[in-house]
């Protein structure tokens, strides 16, 4: 179970839910995991979502007790037997598969520019650059019960899953990072790599990367 997670109202806050988010939902997975007699593919996707939920109504409960707003953005992904990735995600937190050395996003950002894109409203390009592309529509911790994306990915052998926050992805393009997953090897050298080109491009954000390999 791979995990990002960037959170978001303040050091005080946004520290605080994706730290929550990121240990909650691995807790609970392993947790129902170890309690399942027979791991299946749908025993999985159902073990995701409820650990998922379990960790936004914990971030929502830890809100209300100290009466302040606090949430994240969080993407996950389970492998199961190195032939199938169940991502999840809320927010704008990604998944990524590169294959055949080509990027392909798995997820869907939860924010109001991409549904404009969707409504062709806005181009993917004016998107990145509008004065409310921070402006999210779904978070883990705003609301209970949040509604979650499960996507179902079969893996092949050397396919790379790369999860990241808008850190990553909204200071360098989609062909940026591919051209980087191209030219290294070493996972953490492409890590590296991929956040050195987000400082030099602004690094506004924190940025959160994390890579997998399918062997």
């Amino acid at each position: 179970l791979y995990c990002a997670a960037g959170g978001m109202g303040g050091r005080e806050a946004g520290e605080v839910a994706s730290r929550m988010a990121v240990d909650t939902i691995c807790r609970e997975a392993t947790a129902k995991i170890d309690r399942v007699s027979q791991i299946t593919p749908e025993t999985l996707e159902n073990i995701l979502d409820e650990s998922f939920q379990a960790a936004n109504n914990a971030i929502k409960d830890h809100s209300e007790q100290l009466g302040n707003d606090m949430g994240t953005t969080l993407v996950a992904a389970l492998i199961y037997k190195n032939s199938l990735a169940l991502v999840a995600n809320v927010g704008d937190s990604r998944g990524y598969l590169m294959r055949d050395s080509v990027l392909h996003q798995i997820t869907r950002d939860h924010s109001l520019v991409a549904r404009m894109v969707e409504q062709n409203r806005l181009t993917p390009e004016e998107a990145r650059h509008h004065p409310h592309s921070n402006i999210l529509l779904r978070t883990v911790g705003t609301e209970r019960n949040v509604e979650i994306d499960i996507f179902s990915v079969e893996l092949e052998q050397n396919d790379r899953l790369l999860l990241c926050s808008d850190g990553l992805w909204g200071e360098i393009e989609d062909e940026d990072i591919e051209a980087i997953l191209n030219h290294y090897q070493d996972l953490r050298v492409i890590c590296r790599e991929m956040i050195r080109a987000a400082h030099h491009e602004g690094g506004k954000d924190n940025i959160t990367v994390v890579m997998s390999e399918i062997y």
